[in-house]
């Protein structure tokens, strides 16, 4: 079941943990829970501890499923960890068997990249949904409970996404007994490891040139190099 959530900080670092409570049901119904058979995104909004959020993820953002096996409820607070795409979905009986691997991993990456900017109807992040799970190889009766056109749109993301050039910033949500989720990093953060989100470092040349040392630095590689054909200036 998918539906609305609320975050709030536990820890920031690898394996960092977010405690999760859903709160209500994002736009659309989902199979479960109507006869329409719409998979809903998941809507998050944290809830900071003594003032403070977790980085990395903004204050309000969207979430998808990454695990058919399992649910969260109405009313329940999860924790969760951060976790690279290639070690999710988390499953407590077996993390190995479950773990989706880099070529799953970079395939949802840019499915994200090419597709999801531009979901706006309830048909569409349905499709959107169907597609993650089809990539993970997922065949559940969920998938067959929504419409040929909704099903068509799904194998159109995927195929477009197959060669797309461009990757999203993404991380999982992971917790052995509930249902993992697959968000998006903000602008500026990354992740590496097991899941560790961290602020982007500001290329060298970049920080040069925000402040102004760009020209200084080039006037001293060229002197140094007419130096080394035996001239100076």
């Amino acid at each position: 079941m998918s539906c609305l959530v609320s975050l709030t900080l536990i820890g920031t670092a690898s394996g960092g943990f977010v405690s999760a409570k859903l709160a209500d049901a994002g736009p659309g119904l989902t199979p479960r829970h109507g006869a329409s058979g719409y998979i809903v995104r998941i809507d998050w909004t944290q809830q900071p501890i003594a003032g403070q959020t977790f980085d990395g993820i903004d204050l309000h953002y969207s979430s998808f499923c990454i695990e058919v096996s399992q649910n969260v409820y109405f009313g329940g607070t999860y924790t969760f960890a951060t976790s690279a795409l290639e070690n999710a979905p988390f499953n407590s009986s077996s993390r190995v068997s479950t773990a989706m691997a880099s070529e799953k991993a970079d395939h949802i990456r840019r499915l994200w990249a090419q597709s999801r900017a531009g979901l706006d109807t309830n048909e569409q992040y349905a499709a959107f949904q169907i597609a993650i799970w089809k990539i993970l190889g997922y065949s559940d009766p969920a998938m067959d409970s929504v419409g040929v056109n909704i099903k068509q749109l799904a194998d159109q993301y995927i195929e477009n996404s197959e060669h797309y050039s461009q990757k999203a910033n993404l991380i999982a949500l992971t917790n052995g007994g509930y249902q993992d989720q697959l968000v998006e990093l903000e602008s500026g953060y990354s992740s590496f490891g097991d899941g560790e989100v961290v602020r982007t470092p500001v290329p060298t040349t970049l920080l040069m040139v925000m402040t102004g040392l760009a020209p200084l630095v080039a006037y001293y590689r060229t002197r140094r190099m007419v130096r080394s054909l035996g001239k100076i200036v």
